[in-house]
């Protein structure tokens, strides 16, 4: 049995789909989809069972990093100023 990845579905979240690189732009949970959007602005809209259950789409390494640090520069100490 292996381990499934754990799909982070919340808007700002990437993805990729058979090797193409998507953000999550929309969540419609009462509907059971999102919709994704490319870099190029392509827009798609897709169910949560269609993504889970989809053989070529895993989290996208861009934006796996945990909580409120995604997509943003890490803390440094030469962020303080000298006050």
């Amino acid at each position: 049995m292996t381990a499934a990845a754990v799909l982070d579905l919340s808007p700002g979240a990437g993805l990729v789909l058979d090797g193409t690189e998507w953000t999550v732009e929309r969540r419609e949970p009462h509907l059971g989809r999102v919709q994704l959007v490319k870099d190029d602005g392509t827009r798609e809209r897709m169910t949560f069972r269609f993504l889970a259950n989809h053989p070529q789409c895993r989290p996208s390494s861009r934006t796996s990093a945990a909580g409120a640090d995604r997509g943003r520069q890490r803390k440094a100490s030469e962020d303080l100023s000298g006050r």
